[in-house]
């Protein structure tokens, strides 16, 4: 049963009745101006730092161990989106689990077209294996397309023998660009802020639509062998649920351990409100167990 509260904010929701075709630039600071204000947990601290020439961000709240590091991929489409945009939300994460979190600033689509963000990440994992850090201590995350590049980096990882992360966090993840799954159709009507036509011109602008398909675009399409552990999350009410349940099934035949949950009543990345959401606090406090129990 839904909270009063997520009711509440599913109603103050914006669902757009065709893509936003405004430059991405514009769009890039409307966000930013958006959240540049909101307040962070008392003690956050942010380093700015530069990785292989990405722009990242050291976010640490409530410290407990700080030999273990979540690397963090913003969502945002693969063309919108920041270290910015998505601070107060490491910053909840940095602190649900007593771990430093590095938000990574990867380059952005349309001027920066696949593979490069995703390149962006992998070469940033691969400074920290090379100077800081074990891949054991080391964690994926990331929202939507950044959950999406989770997969994708682990994947890429896999495929060029570079030894992977102890474990990815995949919440609300977009991971067929072609969007073939069911709950496009299914869920349309409840998804109360993704419409597929914006999508499909968001991937538009991020691949060719010949390689739409290629797993390391849409992770669905990958063999999923010799992955680390996994969590994902995602919402009854997205139109990528699909994504997530397809994705968590075969990685599962693959062998892979996959701790999956279906949110009920939930939307897009609705971890974004917490802890005013209680949802969004019970998953923020799962995703802590998770990480603590590694």
């Amino acid at each position: 049963m839904p909270s009063e509260k997520s009711l509440i904010i599913r109603k103050s929701l914006h669902k757009p009745d065709q893509p936003d075709t405004r430059p991405y630039p514009i769009q890039r600071k409307e966000w930013e101006d958006a959240v540049r204000d909101v307040p962070l947990p008392t003690g956050t601290t942010i380093e700015k730092r530069q990785i292989d020439h990405i722009y990242c961000e050291l976010i640490q709240c409530d410290i407990v161990d700080a030999s273990t590091l979540i690397v963090y991929l913003h969502g945002g489409g693969f063309v919108v989106g920041s270290c910015m945009t998505h601070r107060l939300q490491v910053a909840q994460l940095s602190q649900a689990c007593g771990i430093p979190v590095l938000s990574v600033n990867y380059r952005l689509a349309p001027e920066h077209r696949f593979p490069t963000g995703l390149d962006d990440v992998v070469n940033v994992y691969r400074h920290l294996i090379e100077t800081t850090y074990h891949p054991s201590q080391i964690i994926f995350a990331g929202d939507s397309a950044g959950g999406g590049l989770v997969a994708s980096a682990m994947l890429k990882l896999r495929n060029n023998h570079i030894a992977l992360p102890k474990a990815g966090i995949l919440i609300s993840p977009w991971l067929d660009l072609t969007l073939t799954g069911d709950s496009i159709q299914s869920q349309r009507d409840n998804d109360p802020m993704i419409i597929e036509s914006d999508l499909r011109y968001t991937a538009s602008h991020y691949v060719d639509d010949a390689l739409l398909s290629d797993p390391l675009v849409s992770p669905v399409y990958a063999s999923l062998e010799q992955l680390p552990l996994l969590l994902i999350h995602v919402g009854e009410h997205e139109i990528l649920q699909s994504d997530a349940v397809r994705f968590a099934e075969k990685a599962q035949t693959g062998g892979i351990n996959v701790q999956l949950k279906v949110w009920d009543s939930m939307w897009h990345v609705f971890h974004a409100h917490a802890p005013d959401l209680p949802e969004a606090q019970q998953a923020l406090d799962e995703i802590a167990e998770f990480v603590k129990s590694l």
